[in-house]
């Protein structure tokens, strides 16, 4: 068999694979609905662009100083990462799941169960057992590991703002139907009230209604951002054209946006009042929150390009491959942060600059990570260790790679 011929029908084999915990098989039947809909391989390019942020943001939190502008203004930008996440998670479930009817719910619950939780609970306990050492008895290690287990580790919460979305997605569903014709309006609604959920939350109003992370872990303090992405696929050929036709609006007003609250953060550098060194990089607030929209359709835009058939057949192997591998990397990265720290990589600090170490840190454990989930994804349990079905040692040999490459060159054309 030829490489192509290979490629291809791996190709084919992996159609159906969903490469992120929020992405159902978009190109194959799903419930509810008989027929199949193509799937979005610009919305799949977003994910791994999403996971360098998140690394981004994890590397500045291991590595760089606790405060200071240069900080404060990076960490601000890479905070979209926790946006766009849900963003593309609503969307894709309003793109491959249109209509849920009693039997369409079954199989979304058992096709979430195993495509959330059951990475969720095996990282929580590889996380928890790579801690072990630090507890002094087996009372207390047990109560901490149940309450990693119903509040999330580090990074894993948001398996749990996932699993929210899950559980409200038929009302959400039902909600964009009964608008329909209004959506207009909807988004503007839903703007205001994010704008007043931020400003509560950036002021500290709503200190006792809040659970770990200081909001992070309420999916209402995302709203706008769940709505947006519904919106978005319920109407998608419509807003997909609109962006393509404005994309120089969109990103003039990023751009805009973008000086504006980054101006926010100078000023709380500079000891305005209500604004503050901290909080002027703090995740909830509404002076960012419209940068936060641009920046989201910005990388939507990017998926757009990343995915383009003028773009070479090695280049969309890569992104390919940064797409499959998202999930894993998403998991896996707080492991290889741990493991840099072990090491010693942070007394680096002593002769190279804060900004060096940060840069090397997201490198290395984007690498690592890719380089480590590729590996837990071809081990019985994939789904488990790598949120992916278990692929075949084959796919990485050389001819593989040269197979998947001359395939997506055969595809190349104006589009």
């Amino acid at each position: 068999m030829s490489p192509v011929e290979s490629a291809a029908r791996l190709a084919g084999s992996q159609a159906e694979l969903a490469t992120d915990p929020a992405q159902p098989a978009a190109d194959e039947p799903t419930a509810g609905r008989g027929a199949a809909r193509a799937r979005l391989h610009h919305v799949d390019a977003m994910r791994p662009v999403k996971q360098l942020g998140v690394v981004g943001t994890h590397s500045f939190a291991f590595f760089a100083p606790a405060a200071g502008y240069a900080v404060g203004a990076s960490v601000m930008i890479t905070h979209v990462t926790r946006f766009a996440f849900l963003f593309i998670s609503a969307a894709m479930l309003v793109y491959a799941y249109p209509r849920l009817d009693r039997e369409g719910i079954k199989v979304f619950w058992r096709r979430r169960l195993v495509a959330v939780a059951l990475p969720y609970a095996t990282w929580t306990l590889i996380y928890f057992l790579a801690g072990i050492g630090s507890f002094h008895s087996a009372a207390a290690a047990s109560y901490h590991f149940f309450y990693l287990l119903f509040t999330g580790y580090y990074q894993l919460y948001y398996l749990l703002l996932l699993l929210e979305l899950c559980v409200i997605y038929p009302g959400l569903l039902w909600f964009l139907r009964r608008t329909e014709g209004h959506h207009g309006l909807v988004l503007g609604l839903s703007i205001g009230l994010q704008m007043l959920l931020m400003g509560l939350l950036h002021y500290g109003l709503l200190a006792g209604a809040l659970g770990k992370g200081n909001g992070m872990t309420e999916l209402w303090n995302y709203e706008v951002f769940v709505v947006s992405g519904g919106l978005f696929a319920y109407n998608y050929e419509r807003v997909h054209a609109w962006f393509l036709e404005h994309k120089r609006l969109i990103l003039c007003y990023t751009l805009g946006t973008g000086l504006f609250a980054e101006g926010w953060v100078a000023a709380g550098e500079a000891g305005v009042p209500h604004v503050g060194g901290v909080f002027a990089a703090a995740v909830f607030q509404p002076a960012v929150m419209p940068f936060y929209l641009g920046l989201v359709a910005c990388v939507y835009l990017l998926g757009v390009s990343m995915c383009s058939r003028r773009r070479s057949g090695r280049f969309r192997a890569l992104v390919k491959v940064g797409v499959d591998d998202s999930y894993g990397i998403y998991l896996s990265q707080i492991l290889v942060f741990q493991f840099l720290v072990f090491v010693g990589f942070r007394r680096l600090d002593s002769f190279v600059p804060w900004w060096g170490l940060t840069l090397s840190g997201v490198v290395i454990v984007f690498t690592l990570s890719t380089l480590l989930t590729s590996f837990l994804a071809r081990l019985p349990g994939a789904k488990a260790l790598a949120g992916r079905p278990r692929q075949p040692w084959r796919t990485l040999s050389p001819a593989a790679w040269r197979g998947r490459v001359q395939l997506l060159e055969a595809s190349a054309g104006p589009a």
